[in-house]
């Protein structure tokens, strides 16, 4: 058992990382509940609708909008920084991946 990565916090895990509590990142797929699923995917199919397979890209990170299939709903305010049930946009994967990863 590992202590948890938060400084000061008791809580032991199985392995490395952060308690419940204290994780910095959005659940996985599977653990959001089947009404974020949906309005995750209803988000994405309006923009496919709109604009088709193109992500607009994130200006403040340097990626470009560009052609893109494997687009994702991401949320404006990150759920560790309380964006949990807040708006979203959509990004590809890789820049959904790269905000998260970056604490932006």
């Amino acid at each position: 058992m590992r202590p948890c990565a938060e400084p000061g916090c008791p809580v032991l895990l199985r392995k490395a990382g952060r308690c419940q509590k204290h994780r910095r990142y959005s659940p996985t797929y599977l653990e959001r509940d089947w009404a974020e699923q949906k309005r995750r995917a209803a988000v994405v199919a309006k923009h496919r609708a709109t604009h088709g397979d193109w992500c607009p890209g994130w200006p403040s990170t340097g990626h470009a909008p560009h052609a893109c299939t494997d687009l994702t709903a991401a949320h404006v305010v990150a759920v560790a920084n309380g964006g949990g049930a807040g708006p979203l946009l959509v990004l590809c994967r890789s820049e959904n991946s790269r905000l998260r990863d970056s604490d932006e």
